[in-house]
């Protein structure tokens, strides 16, 4: 069958919402006061074009994201750390894999009430495409406003751009190496992302995979930066990532290594401690008798630690563990723990 065109794949969704709001405006904290806005109309289309059975386009304006579901509980107390919550808005989740890398460098939370985004992706052959811009005007609205005794925050009324891009190409069946670049503007700041990296086939049972990444930030919220100056401080860092993975029937192996310099930042990605030196590596092997009671049982050894550039350890420890699995489902793990610090 000769000169059959495909039919075209392309999708309109509009909405519309009327509101109403009054709420506390705790920007300020020494002046707190009410903010209200009398029933006013709200409107946003998203659109979907497939283009040529290979790539997909997808633009968003005033996207309204009310009926995703709400952040399972997490606890954010005594927390040394940022808290992850997974990302839920459909927009964001579909095709993302095309931006995954060993280091987090898209983590779309940050993407706070986006009023415009456009994504494009999808794969010719070997090669693959995966770009992501969209706009927020959330950074210009979180911040307090000029008062009698403060000038206010240079980021008042300003928006924040976030611009993604990955290229990757398959190697033989199971390899690939990639590019990334990340991008966030906003209001005369900003990160600069760039990483290479490559995951790598051994043989069948042996997996590697590899990141570099170097970054460059002039960051308003440093210690150093002087809120009314347009400079702002300067930082440039770099990271890396090594992993080493065995996936067998008996003999099982993991290891992962990375390292983040002191002045590391990635404002899109989620890599919230720099300035460590961090391992952890995990080696398992299995028994099979196959019994009428006893499947499997063998032992397992992990250990990790973490430490920065200055030579300090952070915490690390040593953990060995027996497993057995028997019928029915059933599993008994004993497992101790020695020179643990944290």
């Amino acid at each position: 069958m000769e000169k059959i065109s495909p039919g075209r794949n392309f999708q309109l969704i509009p909405y519309g919402v009327f509101r109403s709001f009054k709420e506390l405006d705790l920007r300020d904290p020494n002046n707190p006061t009410y903010t209200q806005r009398a029933a006013f109309g709200q409107i946003g289309l998203d659109a979907k074009a497939v283009l040529k059975d290979k790539f997909v386009l997808d633009v968003t304006a005033n996207p309204d994201f009310s009926q995703v579901e709400s952040d399972d509980p997490q606890v954010t107390v005594n927390q040394r750390f940022e808290v992850q919550f997974p990302e839920k808005r459909p927009f964001f989740l579909e095709n993302s894999n095309y931006f995954q890398t060993p280091i987090q460098l898209l983590f779309t939370r940050r993407i706070a009430d986006p009023k415009w985004g456009i994504r494009l992706t999808g794969k010719d052959g070997p090669w693959a495409v995966g770009t992501l811009v969209a706009g927020t005007d959330s950074p210009g609205e979180a911040v307090s406003p000029p008062s009698s005794d403060y000038k206010g925050n240079p980021l008042l009324g300003k928006h924040a751009l976030f611009a993604i891009g990955r290229l990757s190409r398959d190697i033989g069946s199971q390899s690939s190496i990639g590019l990334l670049y990340a991008d966030r503007e906003a209001g005369g700041f900003f990160n600069r992302v760039g990483s290479m990296d490559g995951r790598f086939k051994l043989n069948e049972n042996w997996v590697a995979s590899a990141q570099a990444v170097v970054s460059a930030t002039i960051n308003p919220d440093d210690p150093n930066f002087n809120l009314f100056s347009t400079t702002g401080h300067y930082q440039a860092g770099s990271a890396g990532e090594f992993i080493l993975q065995r996936d067998g029937l008996k003999l099982n192996y993991f290891l992962d290594y990375s390292d983040r310099s002191p002045n590391f930042r990635t404002l899109t990605g989620f890599d919230p401690q720099p300035d460590i030196h961090n391992l952890d590596q995990r080696v398992q092997y299995t028994f099979r008798p196959e019994g009428r009671h006893l499947i499997s049982w063998g032992p397992a050894f992990e250990q990790f630690f973490n430490y920065d550039h200055e030579g300090r350890e952070l915490n690390y420890g040593y953990f060995p563990s027996v497993r057995v699995e028997l019928m029915g489902q059933t599993f008994i793990q004993v497992f101790t723990r020695s020179k643990w610090k944290g």
